[in-house]
């Protein structure tokens, strides 16, 4: 990024991440800093916290994304120190912009970026429940909020939540679409090979994909799935992914009596090539933002059944793309398990229009120009 006294006119953003990998928030923002137009803008990204993924690393130094490091560790949490290197950082690089994303590097961002004299502050809320914590209601509210030039969404659900729950002025706030920032890996393998290595044979197999926490209500697929196997039994389950709750998960499906029927594959580097062992994809969510899962289920033809939750009909709509009903309803969601199961042509006429959807709507480049213009409108607005 360029200093005082040189002749770079392009506009310097950095983007505020608590680390460089993690989940889909991370992998959206890093797809946004290396996809900005260099004529454009010069962009750095900052991680607080320790611990760096090399291949992330590799593919900002590609991008010409410079990286700066904070080495935050759990001892650090509220020391203020801690964030010194950053404010020298801002103020001694003249950054026009801080993107920051998650509650934590919000926070974070609308302390230092007014003290660092930084003249917009975007901060990106990527869901939570907007329920019980009044804690992060109060401190979204009247820190972030104040502060914040903009505060985005990712979805239209959850701007109204912003407005409605936590109380962010409605002329704040923005949508920004989601979608799958970095190139998808190509399957180098095809449905029978990736359903031979699960052992899955011809039976009907459903499948998810999660990190494995609360939030994310597998409990009550594990519910469903067992209702479903009732009028199915040789019917499979599938989870993709890690966490705390696999322990409680395990114990669940014995008690369930569907253990024989589950696979729990671990995190996993080949999801678009599990995705094509799926009949059916299945997200039982409390809350969400816009996952990126229901992405590349769309992007792979797997047929969607999915809790109706954050902006996830404004993706996949209703009966047209996808399946969605109510969260904590294991019934419903074996209901429409059912319909997949037992309609398969109407399930693969969903599919597509929710394929077709996807592809031509969600992509990186539209996102990235959405993007780019909100940096320039907010910029010229701050001169």
């Amino acid at each position: 990024m360029a200093r005082e006294g040189t002749t770079d006119a392009r506009i310097r953003v950095l983007l505020l991440l608590d680390q460089l990998s993690g989940g889909g928030a991370e992998g959206y923002a890093i797809g946004l800093a290396t996809g900005l137009d260099r004529q454009r803008f010069a962009v750095a990204v900052c991680a607080t916290r320790y611990g760096d993924d090399p291949d992330v690393v590799a593919l900002l130094e590609k991008h010409g994304v410079e990286l700066v490091r904070l080495g935050r560790g759990a001892g650090s949490k509220l020391d203020v120190r801690a964030w010194l290197p950053l404010w020298r950082y801002l103020r001694e690089n003249r950054v026009d912009v801080v993107n920051s994303h998650k509650f934590g590097s919000n926070l974070w961002a609308a302390l230092i970026a007014p003290l660092a004299r930084v003249p917009v502050l975007i901060a990106t809320e990527h869901t939570w429940s907007f329920t019980g914590d009044r804690r992060r209601i109060l401190i979204d509210r009247h820190h972030t909020a104040r502060r914040a030039t903009a505060f985005v969404a990712v979805s239209e659900a959850d701007r109204r939540s912003l407005v409605d729950v936590v109380g962010v002025p409605a002329a704040k706030t923005r949508v920004m679409p989601i979608a799958a920032m970095t190139p998808r890996p190509v399957p180098t393998r095809d449905r029978a090979a990736v359903r031979g290595e699960l052992g899955l044979g011809t039976a009907f197999t459903v499948g998810t994909v999660a990190y494995l926490r609360p939030q994310k209500a597998l409990d009550v697929l594990l519910r469903a799935f067992a209702l479903f196997r009732a009028t199915h039994p040789d019917a499979r389950l599938v989870i993709v992914g890690d966490g705390p709750e696999e322990g409680r998960l395990r114990l669940l499906a014995s008690e369930l009596g569907i253990e024989s029927a589950l696979t729990l594959v671990g995190r996993r580097r080949d999801v678009p090539e599990l995705l094509l062992a799926f009949d059916a994809f299945a997200l039982s969510s409390d809350y969400e933002g816009t996952p990126l899962v229901i992405h590349e289920a769309a992007l792979a033809g797997c047929p969607i059944v999915s809790t109706n939750v954050g902006g996830i009909a404004e993706v996949v709509p209703d009966e047209e793309c996808a399946l969605l009903v109510p969260p904590q309803d294991p019934a419903a969601l074996a209901a429409a398990l059912e319909r997949v199961a037992d309609d398969p042509e109407q399930a693969r006429t969903r599919a597509a229009a929710a394929r077709e959807g996807v592809a031509s709507t969600y992509t990186p480049g539209r996102v990235i120009t959405l993007w780019s213009d909100l940096f320039e409108e907010l910029v010229a607005r701050s001169r």
